[in-house]
């Protein structure tokens, strides 16, 4: 069952990933942002749980791209994979409740600037992700 609670955010987010994509800049953002081809791509609200999203996530191959508006319409992305156990001593690690939304955790890998590594209570693998820039200044010219 859906929660129809995000299906609006969710589908706001597709359709700004629709424009960013339809554009040179936009795809030239994915590729700076070692976006491949064929690469699963979920959207998401900003106050949706990491749980939720790593869930939807999981049916996925790793990486998978994460597309989250926020209320004021902000287009944020961000990768997400399982984290690799040879590296992860050298990721930031954060930890997670239940309730914490997708947003806090792109705002989290956004100010640290890096790779960060998250384990939400006993839900699965870490999961490691990398907050990408801010998609809107390129949207704002499309």
């Amino acid at each position: 069952m859906i929660n129809n609670e995000y299906l609006a955010a969710r589908f706001k987010a597709a359709s700004l990933v629709g424009r960013l994509m339809a554009t040179p800049e936009g795809r030239k953002y994915f590729q700076e942002n070692n976006y491949k081809s064929g690469q699963a791509l979920i959207t998401a609200d900003y106050a949706e749980t990491i749980s939720s999203v790593l869930h939807r996530a999981s049916r996925h191959s790793a990486p998978v791209t994460v597309a989250i508006v926020r209320e004021d319409g902000e287009l944020l992305m961000m990768s997400m994979e399982p984290t690799d156990p040879a590296i992860k001593s050298h990721i930031k690690s954060m930890s997670a409740g239940s309730s914490a939304t997708i947003g806090m955790m792109y705002d989290a890998c956004a100010q640290q600037g890096k790779r960060a590594t998250v384990k939400i209570g006993d839900w699965g693998p870490d999961a490691s992700a990398t907050a990408l820039p801010s998609a809107s200044r390129i949207l704002a010219n499309a």
